[in-house]
């Protein structure tokens, strides 16, 4: 588990020493086979070096940044009180990820959830509807 992706060439801003980390993952005993992280947004599994990497999605948010249009869909006074929410798709609930694992591999489960107000892909984001306000269901095969 680590709150940054471990690799870095999938987002650009992952760990800048993955050919080290992989150094110690291929030496360990047993064999690491996921690699869960935080911070992208975005509900994001690849395998890569024969690893599963998963990003699961923020608990509360789809971070936008600072060109997302939806200023004024707050009133200035909630906007003082939170002033990077112009920024943010919220979500309804708050995200997170249940795992079982058996001797084959992993699951997540699907969680249930909506945006506060308008999706990204309603706001005109850039691949909008990638970004989901809830955890999909995958299976890891290890």
């Amino acid at each position: 588990f680590s709150h940054q992706h471990l690799v870095n060439d999938v987002f650009g801003f992952g760990i800048q020493n993955y050919d080290e980390l992989k150094e110690v993952m291929d030496s360990a005993p047993s064999k690491v086979v996921l690699s869960i992280n935080g911070h992208e947004h975005v509900d994001f599994a690849h395998k890569y070096d024969g690893r599963w990497f998963y990003s699961l999605m923020s608990g509360t948010n789809m971070f936008m940044g600072t060109k997302h249009p939806s200023k004024g869909k707050y009133t200035e006074e909630y906007m003082k009180s939170l002033p990077c929410i112009h920024q943010v798709a919220p979500y309804s609930k708050t995200q997170y990820g249940i795992f079982t694992l058996d001797e084959k591999g992993a699951r997540v489960a699907k969680t249930e959830g909506e945006f506060v107000g308008k999706s990204p892909l309603e706001w005109g984001y850039p691949e909008g509807e990638r970004f989901l306000p809830y955890v999909t269901e995958k299976y890891f095969e290890f």
